[in-house]
């Protein structure tokens, strides 16, 4: 019998890399209801279809992009002055 062993090593990409805002982190965890120790992943992004960020101090909405299922967004409140991040998601 032969027995062998693969490892696998998944490249798990860092959040601050894709999506910088501390805030717009913090707003969509929540969002995503994940826990303290579960990492915020592009993955996980297609599961956010709501995000309220009334006023949460963000200033920098990179990483929204890969929010593709995005159907409900509040940004108000917030000094944000660059919002290409969101021209993908919105219909032509």
């Amino acid at each position: 019998m032969l027995l062998c062993i693969v490892s696998l090593f998944v490249y798990a990409e860092d959040a601050e890399e894709w999506i910088p805002d501390a805030n717009l982190q913090q707003t969509v965890s929540e969002a995503l209801e994940l826990t303290a120790d579960e990492p915020l992943t592009k993955e996980k992004m297609l599961q956010l279809t709501k995000l309220h960020a009334w006023k949460k101090g963000v200033v920098n909405i990179q990483g929204l992009e890969f929010a593709v299922n995005l159907t409900e967004l509040e940004l108000a409140g917030n000094p944000i002055k660059n919002i290409s991040p969101l021209q993908g998601l919105i219909p032509n």
